[in-house]
């Protein structure tokens, strides 16, 4: 058995996430509570199917506060708001990986949430799935006399 050491590695936290059902949400960026997120981010997931059917990709919607985001499957799949220069989606065999690049800037202090609607191919498993995160102050300071 190999051992690396890695000096100065200090593990704060560790969790584990047993997923229960075949369709997974995983790698969000930023991530379900995060708090700091700064106003140019981008906001990334990934879809997993734990099973063997796969992603559908055309019943897979990403709404971001209220606002359809992501249609997979449509003549255009992404909402001109969230089609940056860094927007993308990559398909493998049982993951799906969107990437939504806001083309104005998040609101300071705002609290976003990000609604995930999906299925696998066939329609076996399903998502619908909330999350938010809250974007960094970016209040200017203001002089009291």
């Amino acid at each position: 058995m190999t051992f690396v050491a890695l000096p100065r590695l200090v593990i704060d936290r560790a969790r584990l996430e047993v997923a229960t059902s075949r369709l997974v949400i995983a790698n969000r960026d930023p991530a379900p509570g995060e708090l700091g997120v700064p106003v140019d981010a981008t906001i990334a997931l990934e879809l997993i199917d734990t099973g063997t059917d796969g992603i559908a990709r055309g019943a897979t919607r990403v709404w971001v506060d209220g606002a359809l985001a992501f249609q997979g499957g449509a003549p255009t799949e992404f909402a001109s708001a969230f089609s940056g220069v860094r927007a993308r989606v990559t398909q493998s065999g049982d993951t799906l990986r969107i990437v939504l690049d806001p083309t104005a800037p998040l609101a300071s202090l705002a609290t976003v949430s990000v609604r995930v609607v999906s299925q696998t191919v066939g329609g076996a498993a399903s998502l619908d799935e909330v999350y938010s995160f809250t974007v960094e102050d970016r209040t200017a300071p203001q002089v009291v006399a």
